[in-house]
């Protein structure tokens, strides 16, 4: 089964129900990321350890049913034009070459809120 080909909501019902982990739904699109990199250039930045450590922390919670959200366990990949802690934040320009905030950024900080959100319904 390739999960790279697969759905936001197809990817979270294979979680969900156990039948694919975070962390393998994860490294199919790292394998994907790493094969063609090289050919399209799409990434300034990867985080695949970050990545890899959400992903097994969503498999705990699975794991646990404590999942926060139907979108928790869900690799995600940002603009280069997101501020995060995490990631140098380039927007591509050599000005910013090698920025990295130094304090917390409220578009990062609204993506964590949106994968840990209790209330959202397990509906698409």
């Amino acid at each position: 089964m390739n999960l790279t080909t697969k759905t936001l909501a197809e990817l979270s019902q294979l979680f969900q129900s156990g039948k694919a982990s975070s962390r393998e739904i994860t490294e199919a699109f790292i394998a994907n990321i790493e094969a063609k990199e090289k050919d399209i250039n799409a990434f300034v930045t990867t985080t695949f350890d970050l990545a890899r450590e959400m992903a097994d922390a969503a498999d705990s919670r699975q794991k646990n049913d404590t999942l926060r959200s139907p979108i928790d366990g869900m690799p995600i990949a940002l603009k280069d034009v997101v501020c995060t802690k995490e990631a140098k934040t380039t927007a591509s320009s050599n000005v910013l070459k090698d920025f990295h905030i130094s304090v917390r950024c409220g578009n990062m900080e609204t993506i964590k809120r949106c994968r840990n959100c209790s209330s959202w319904k397990n509906e698409y």
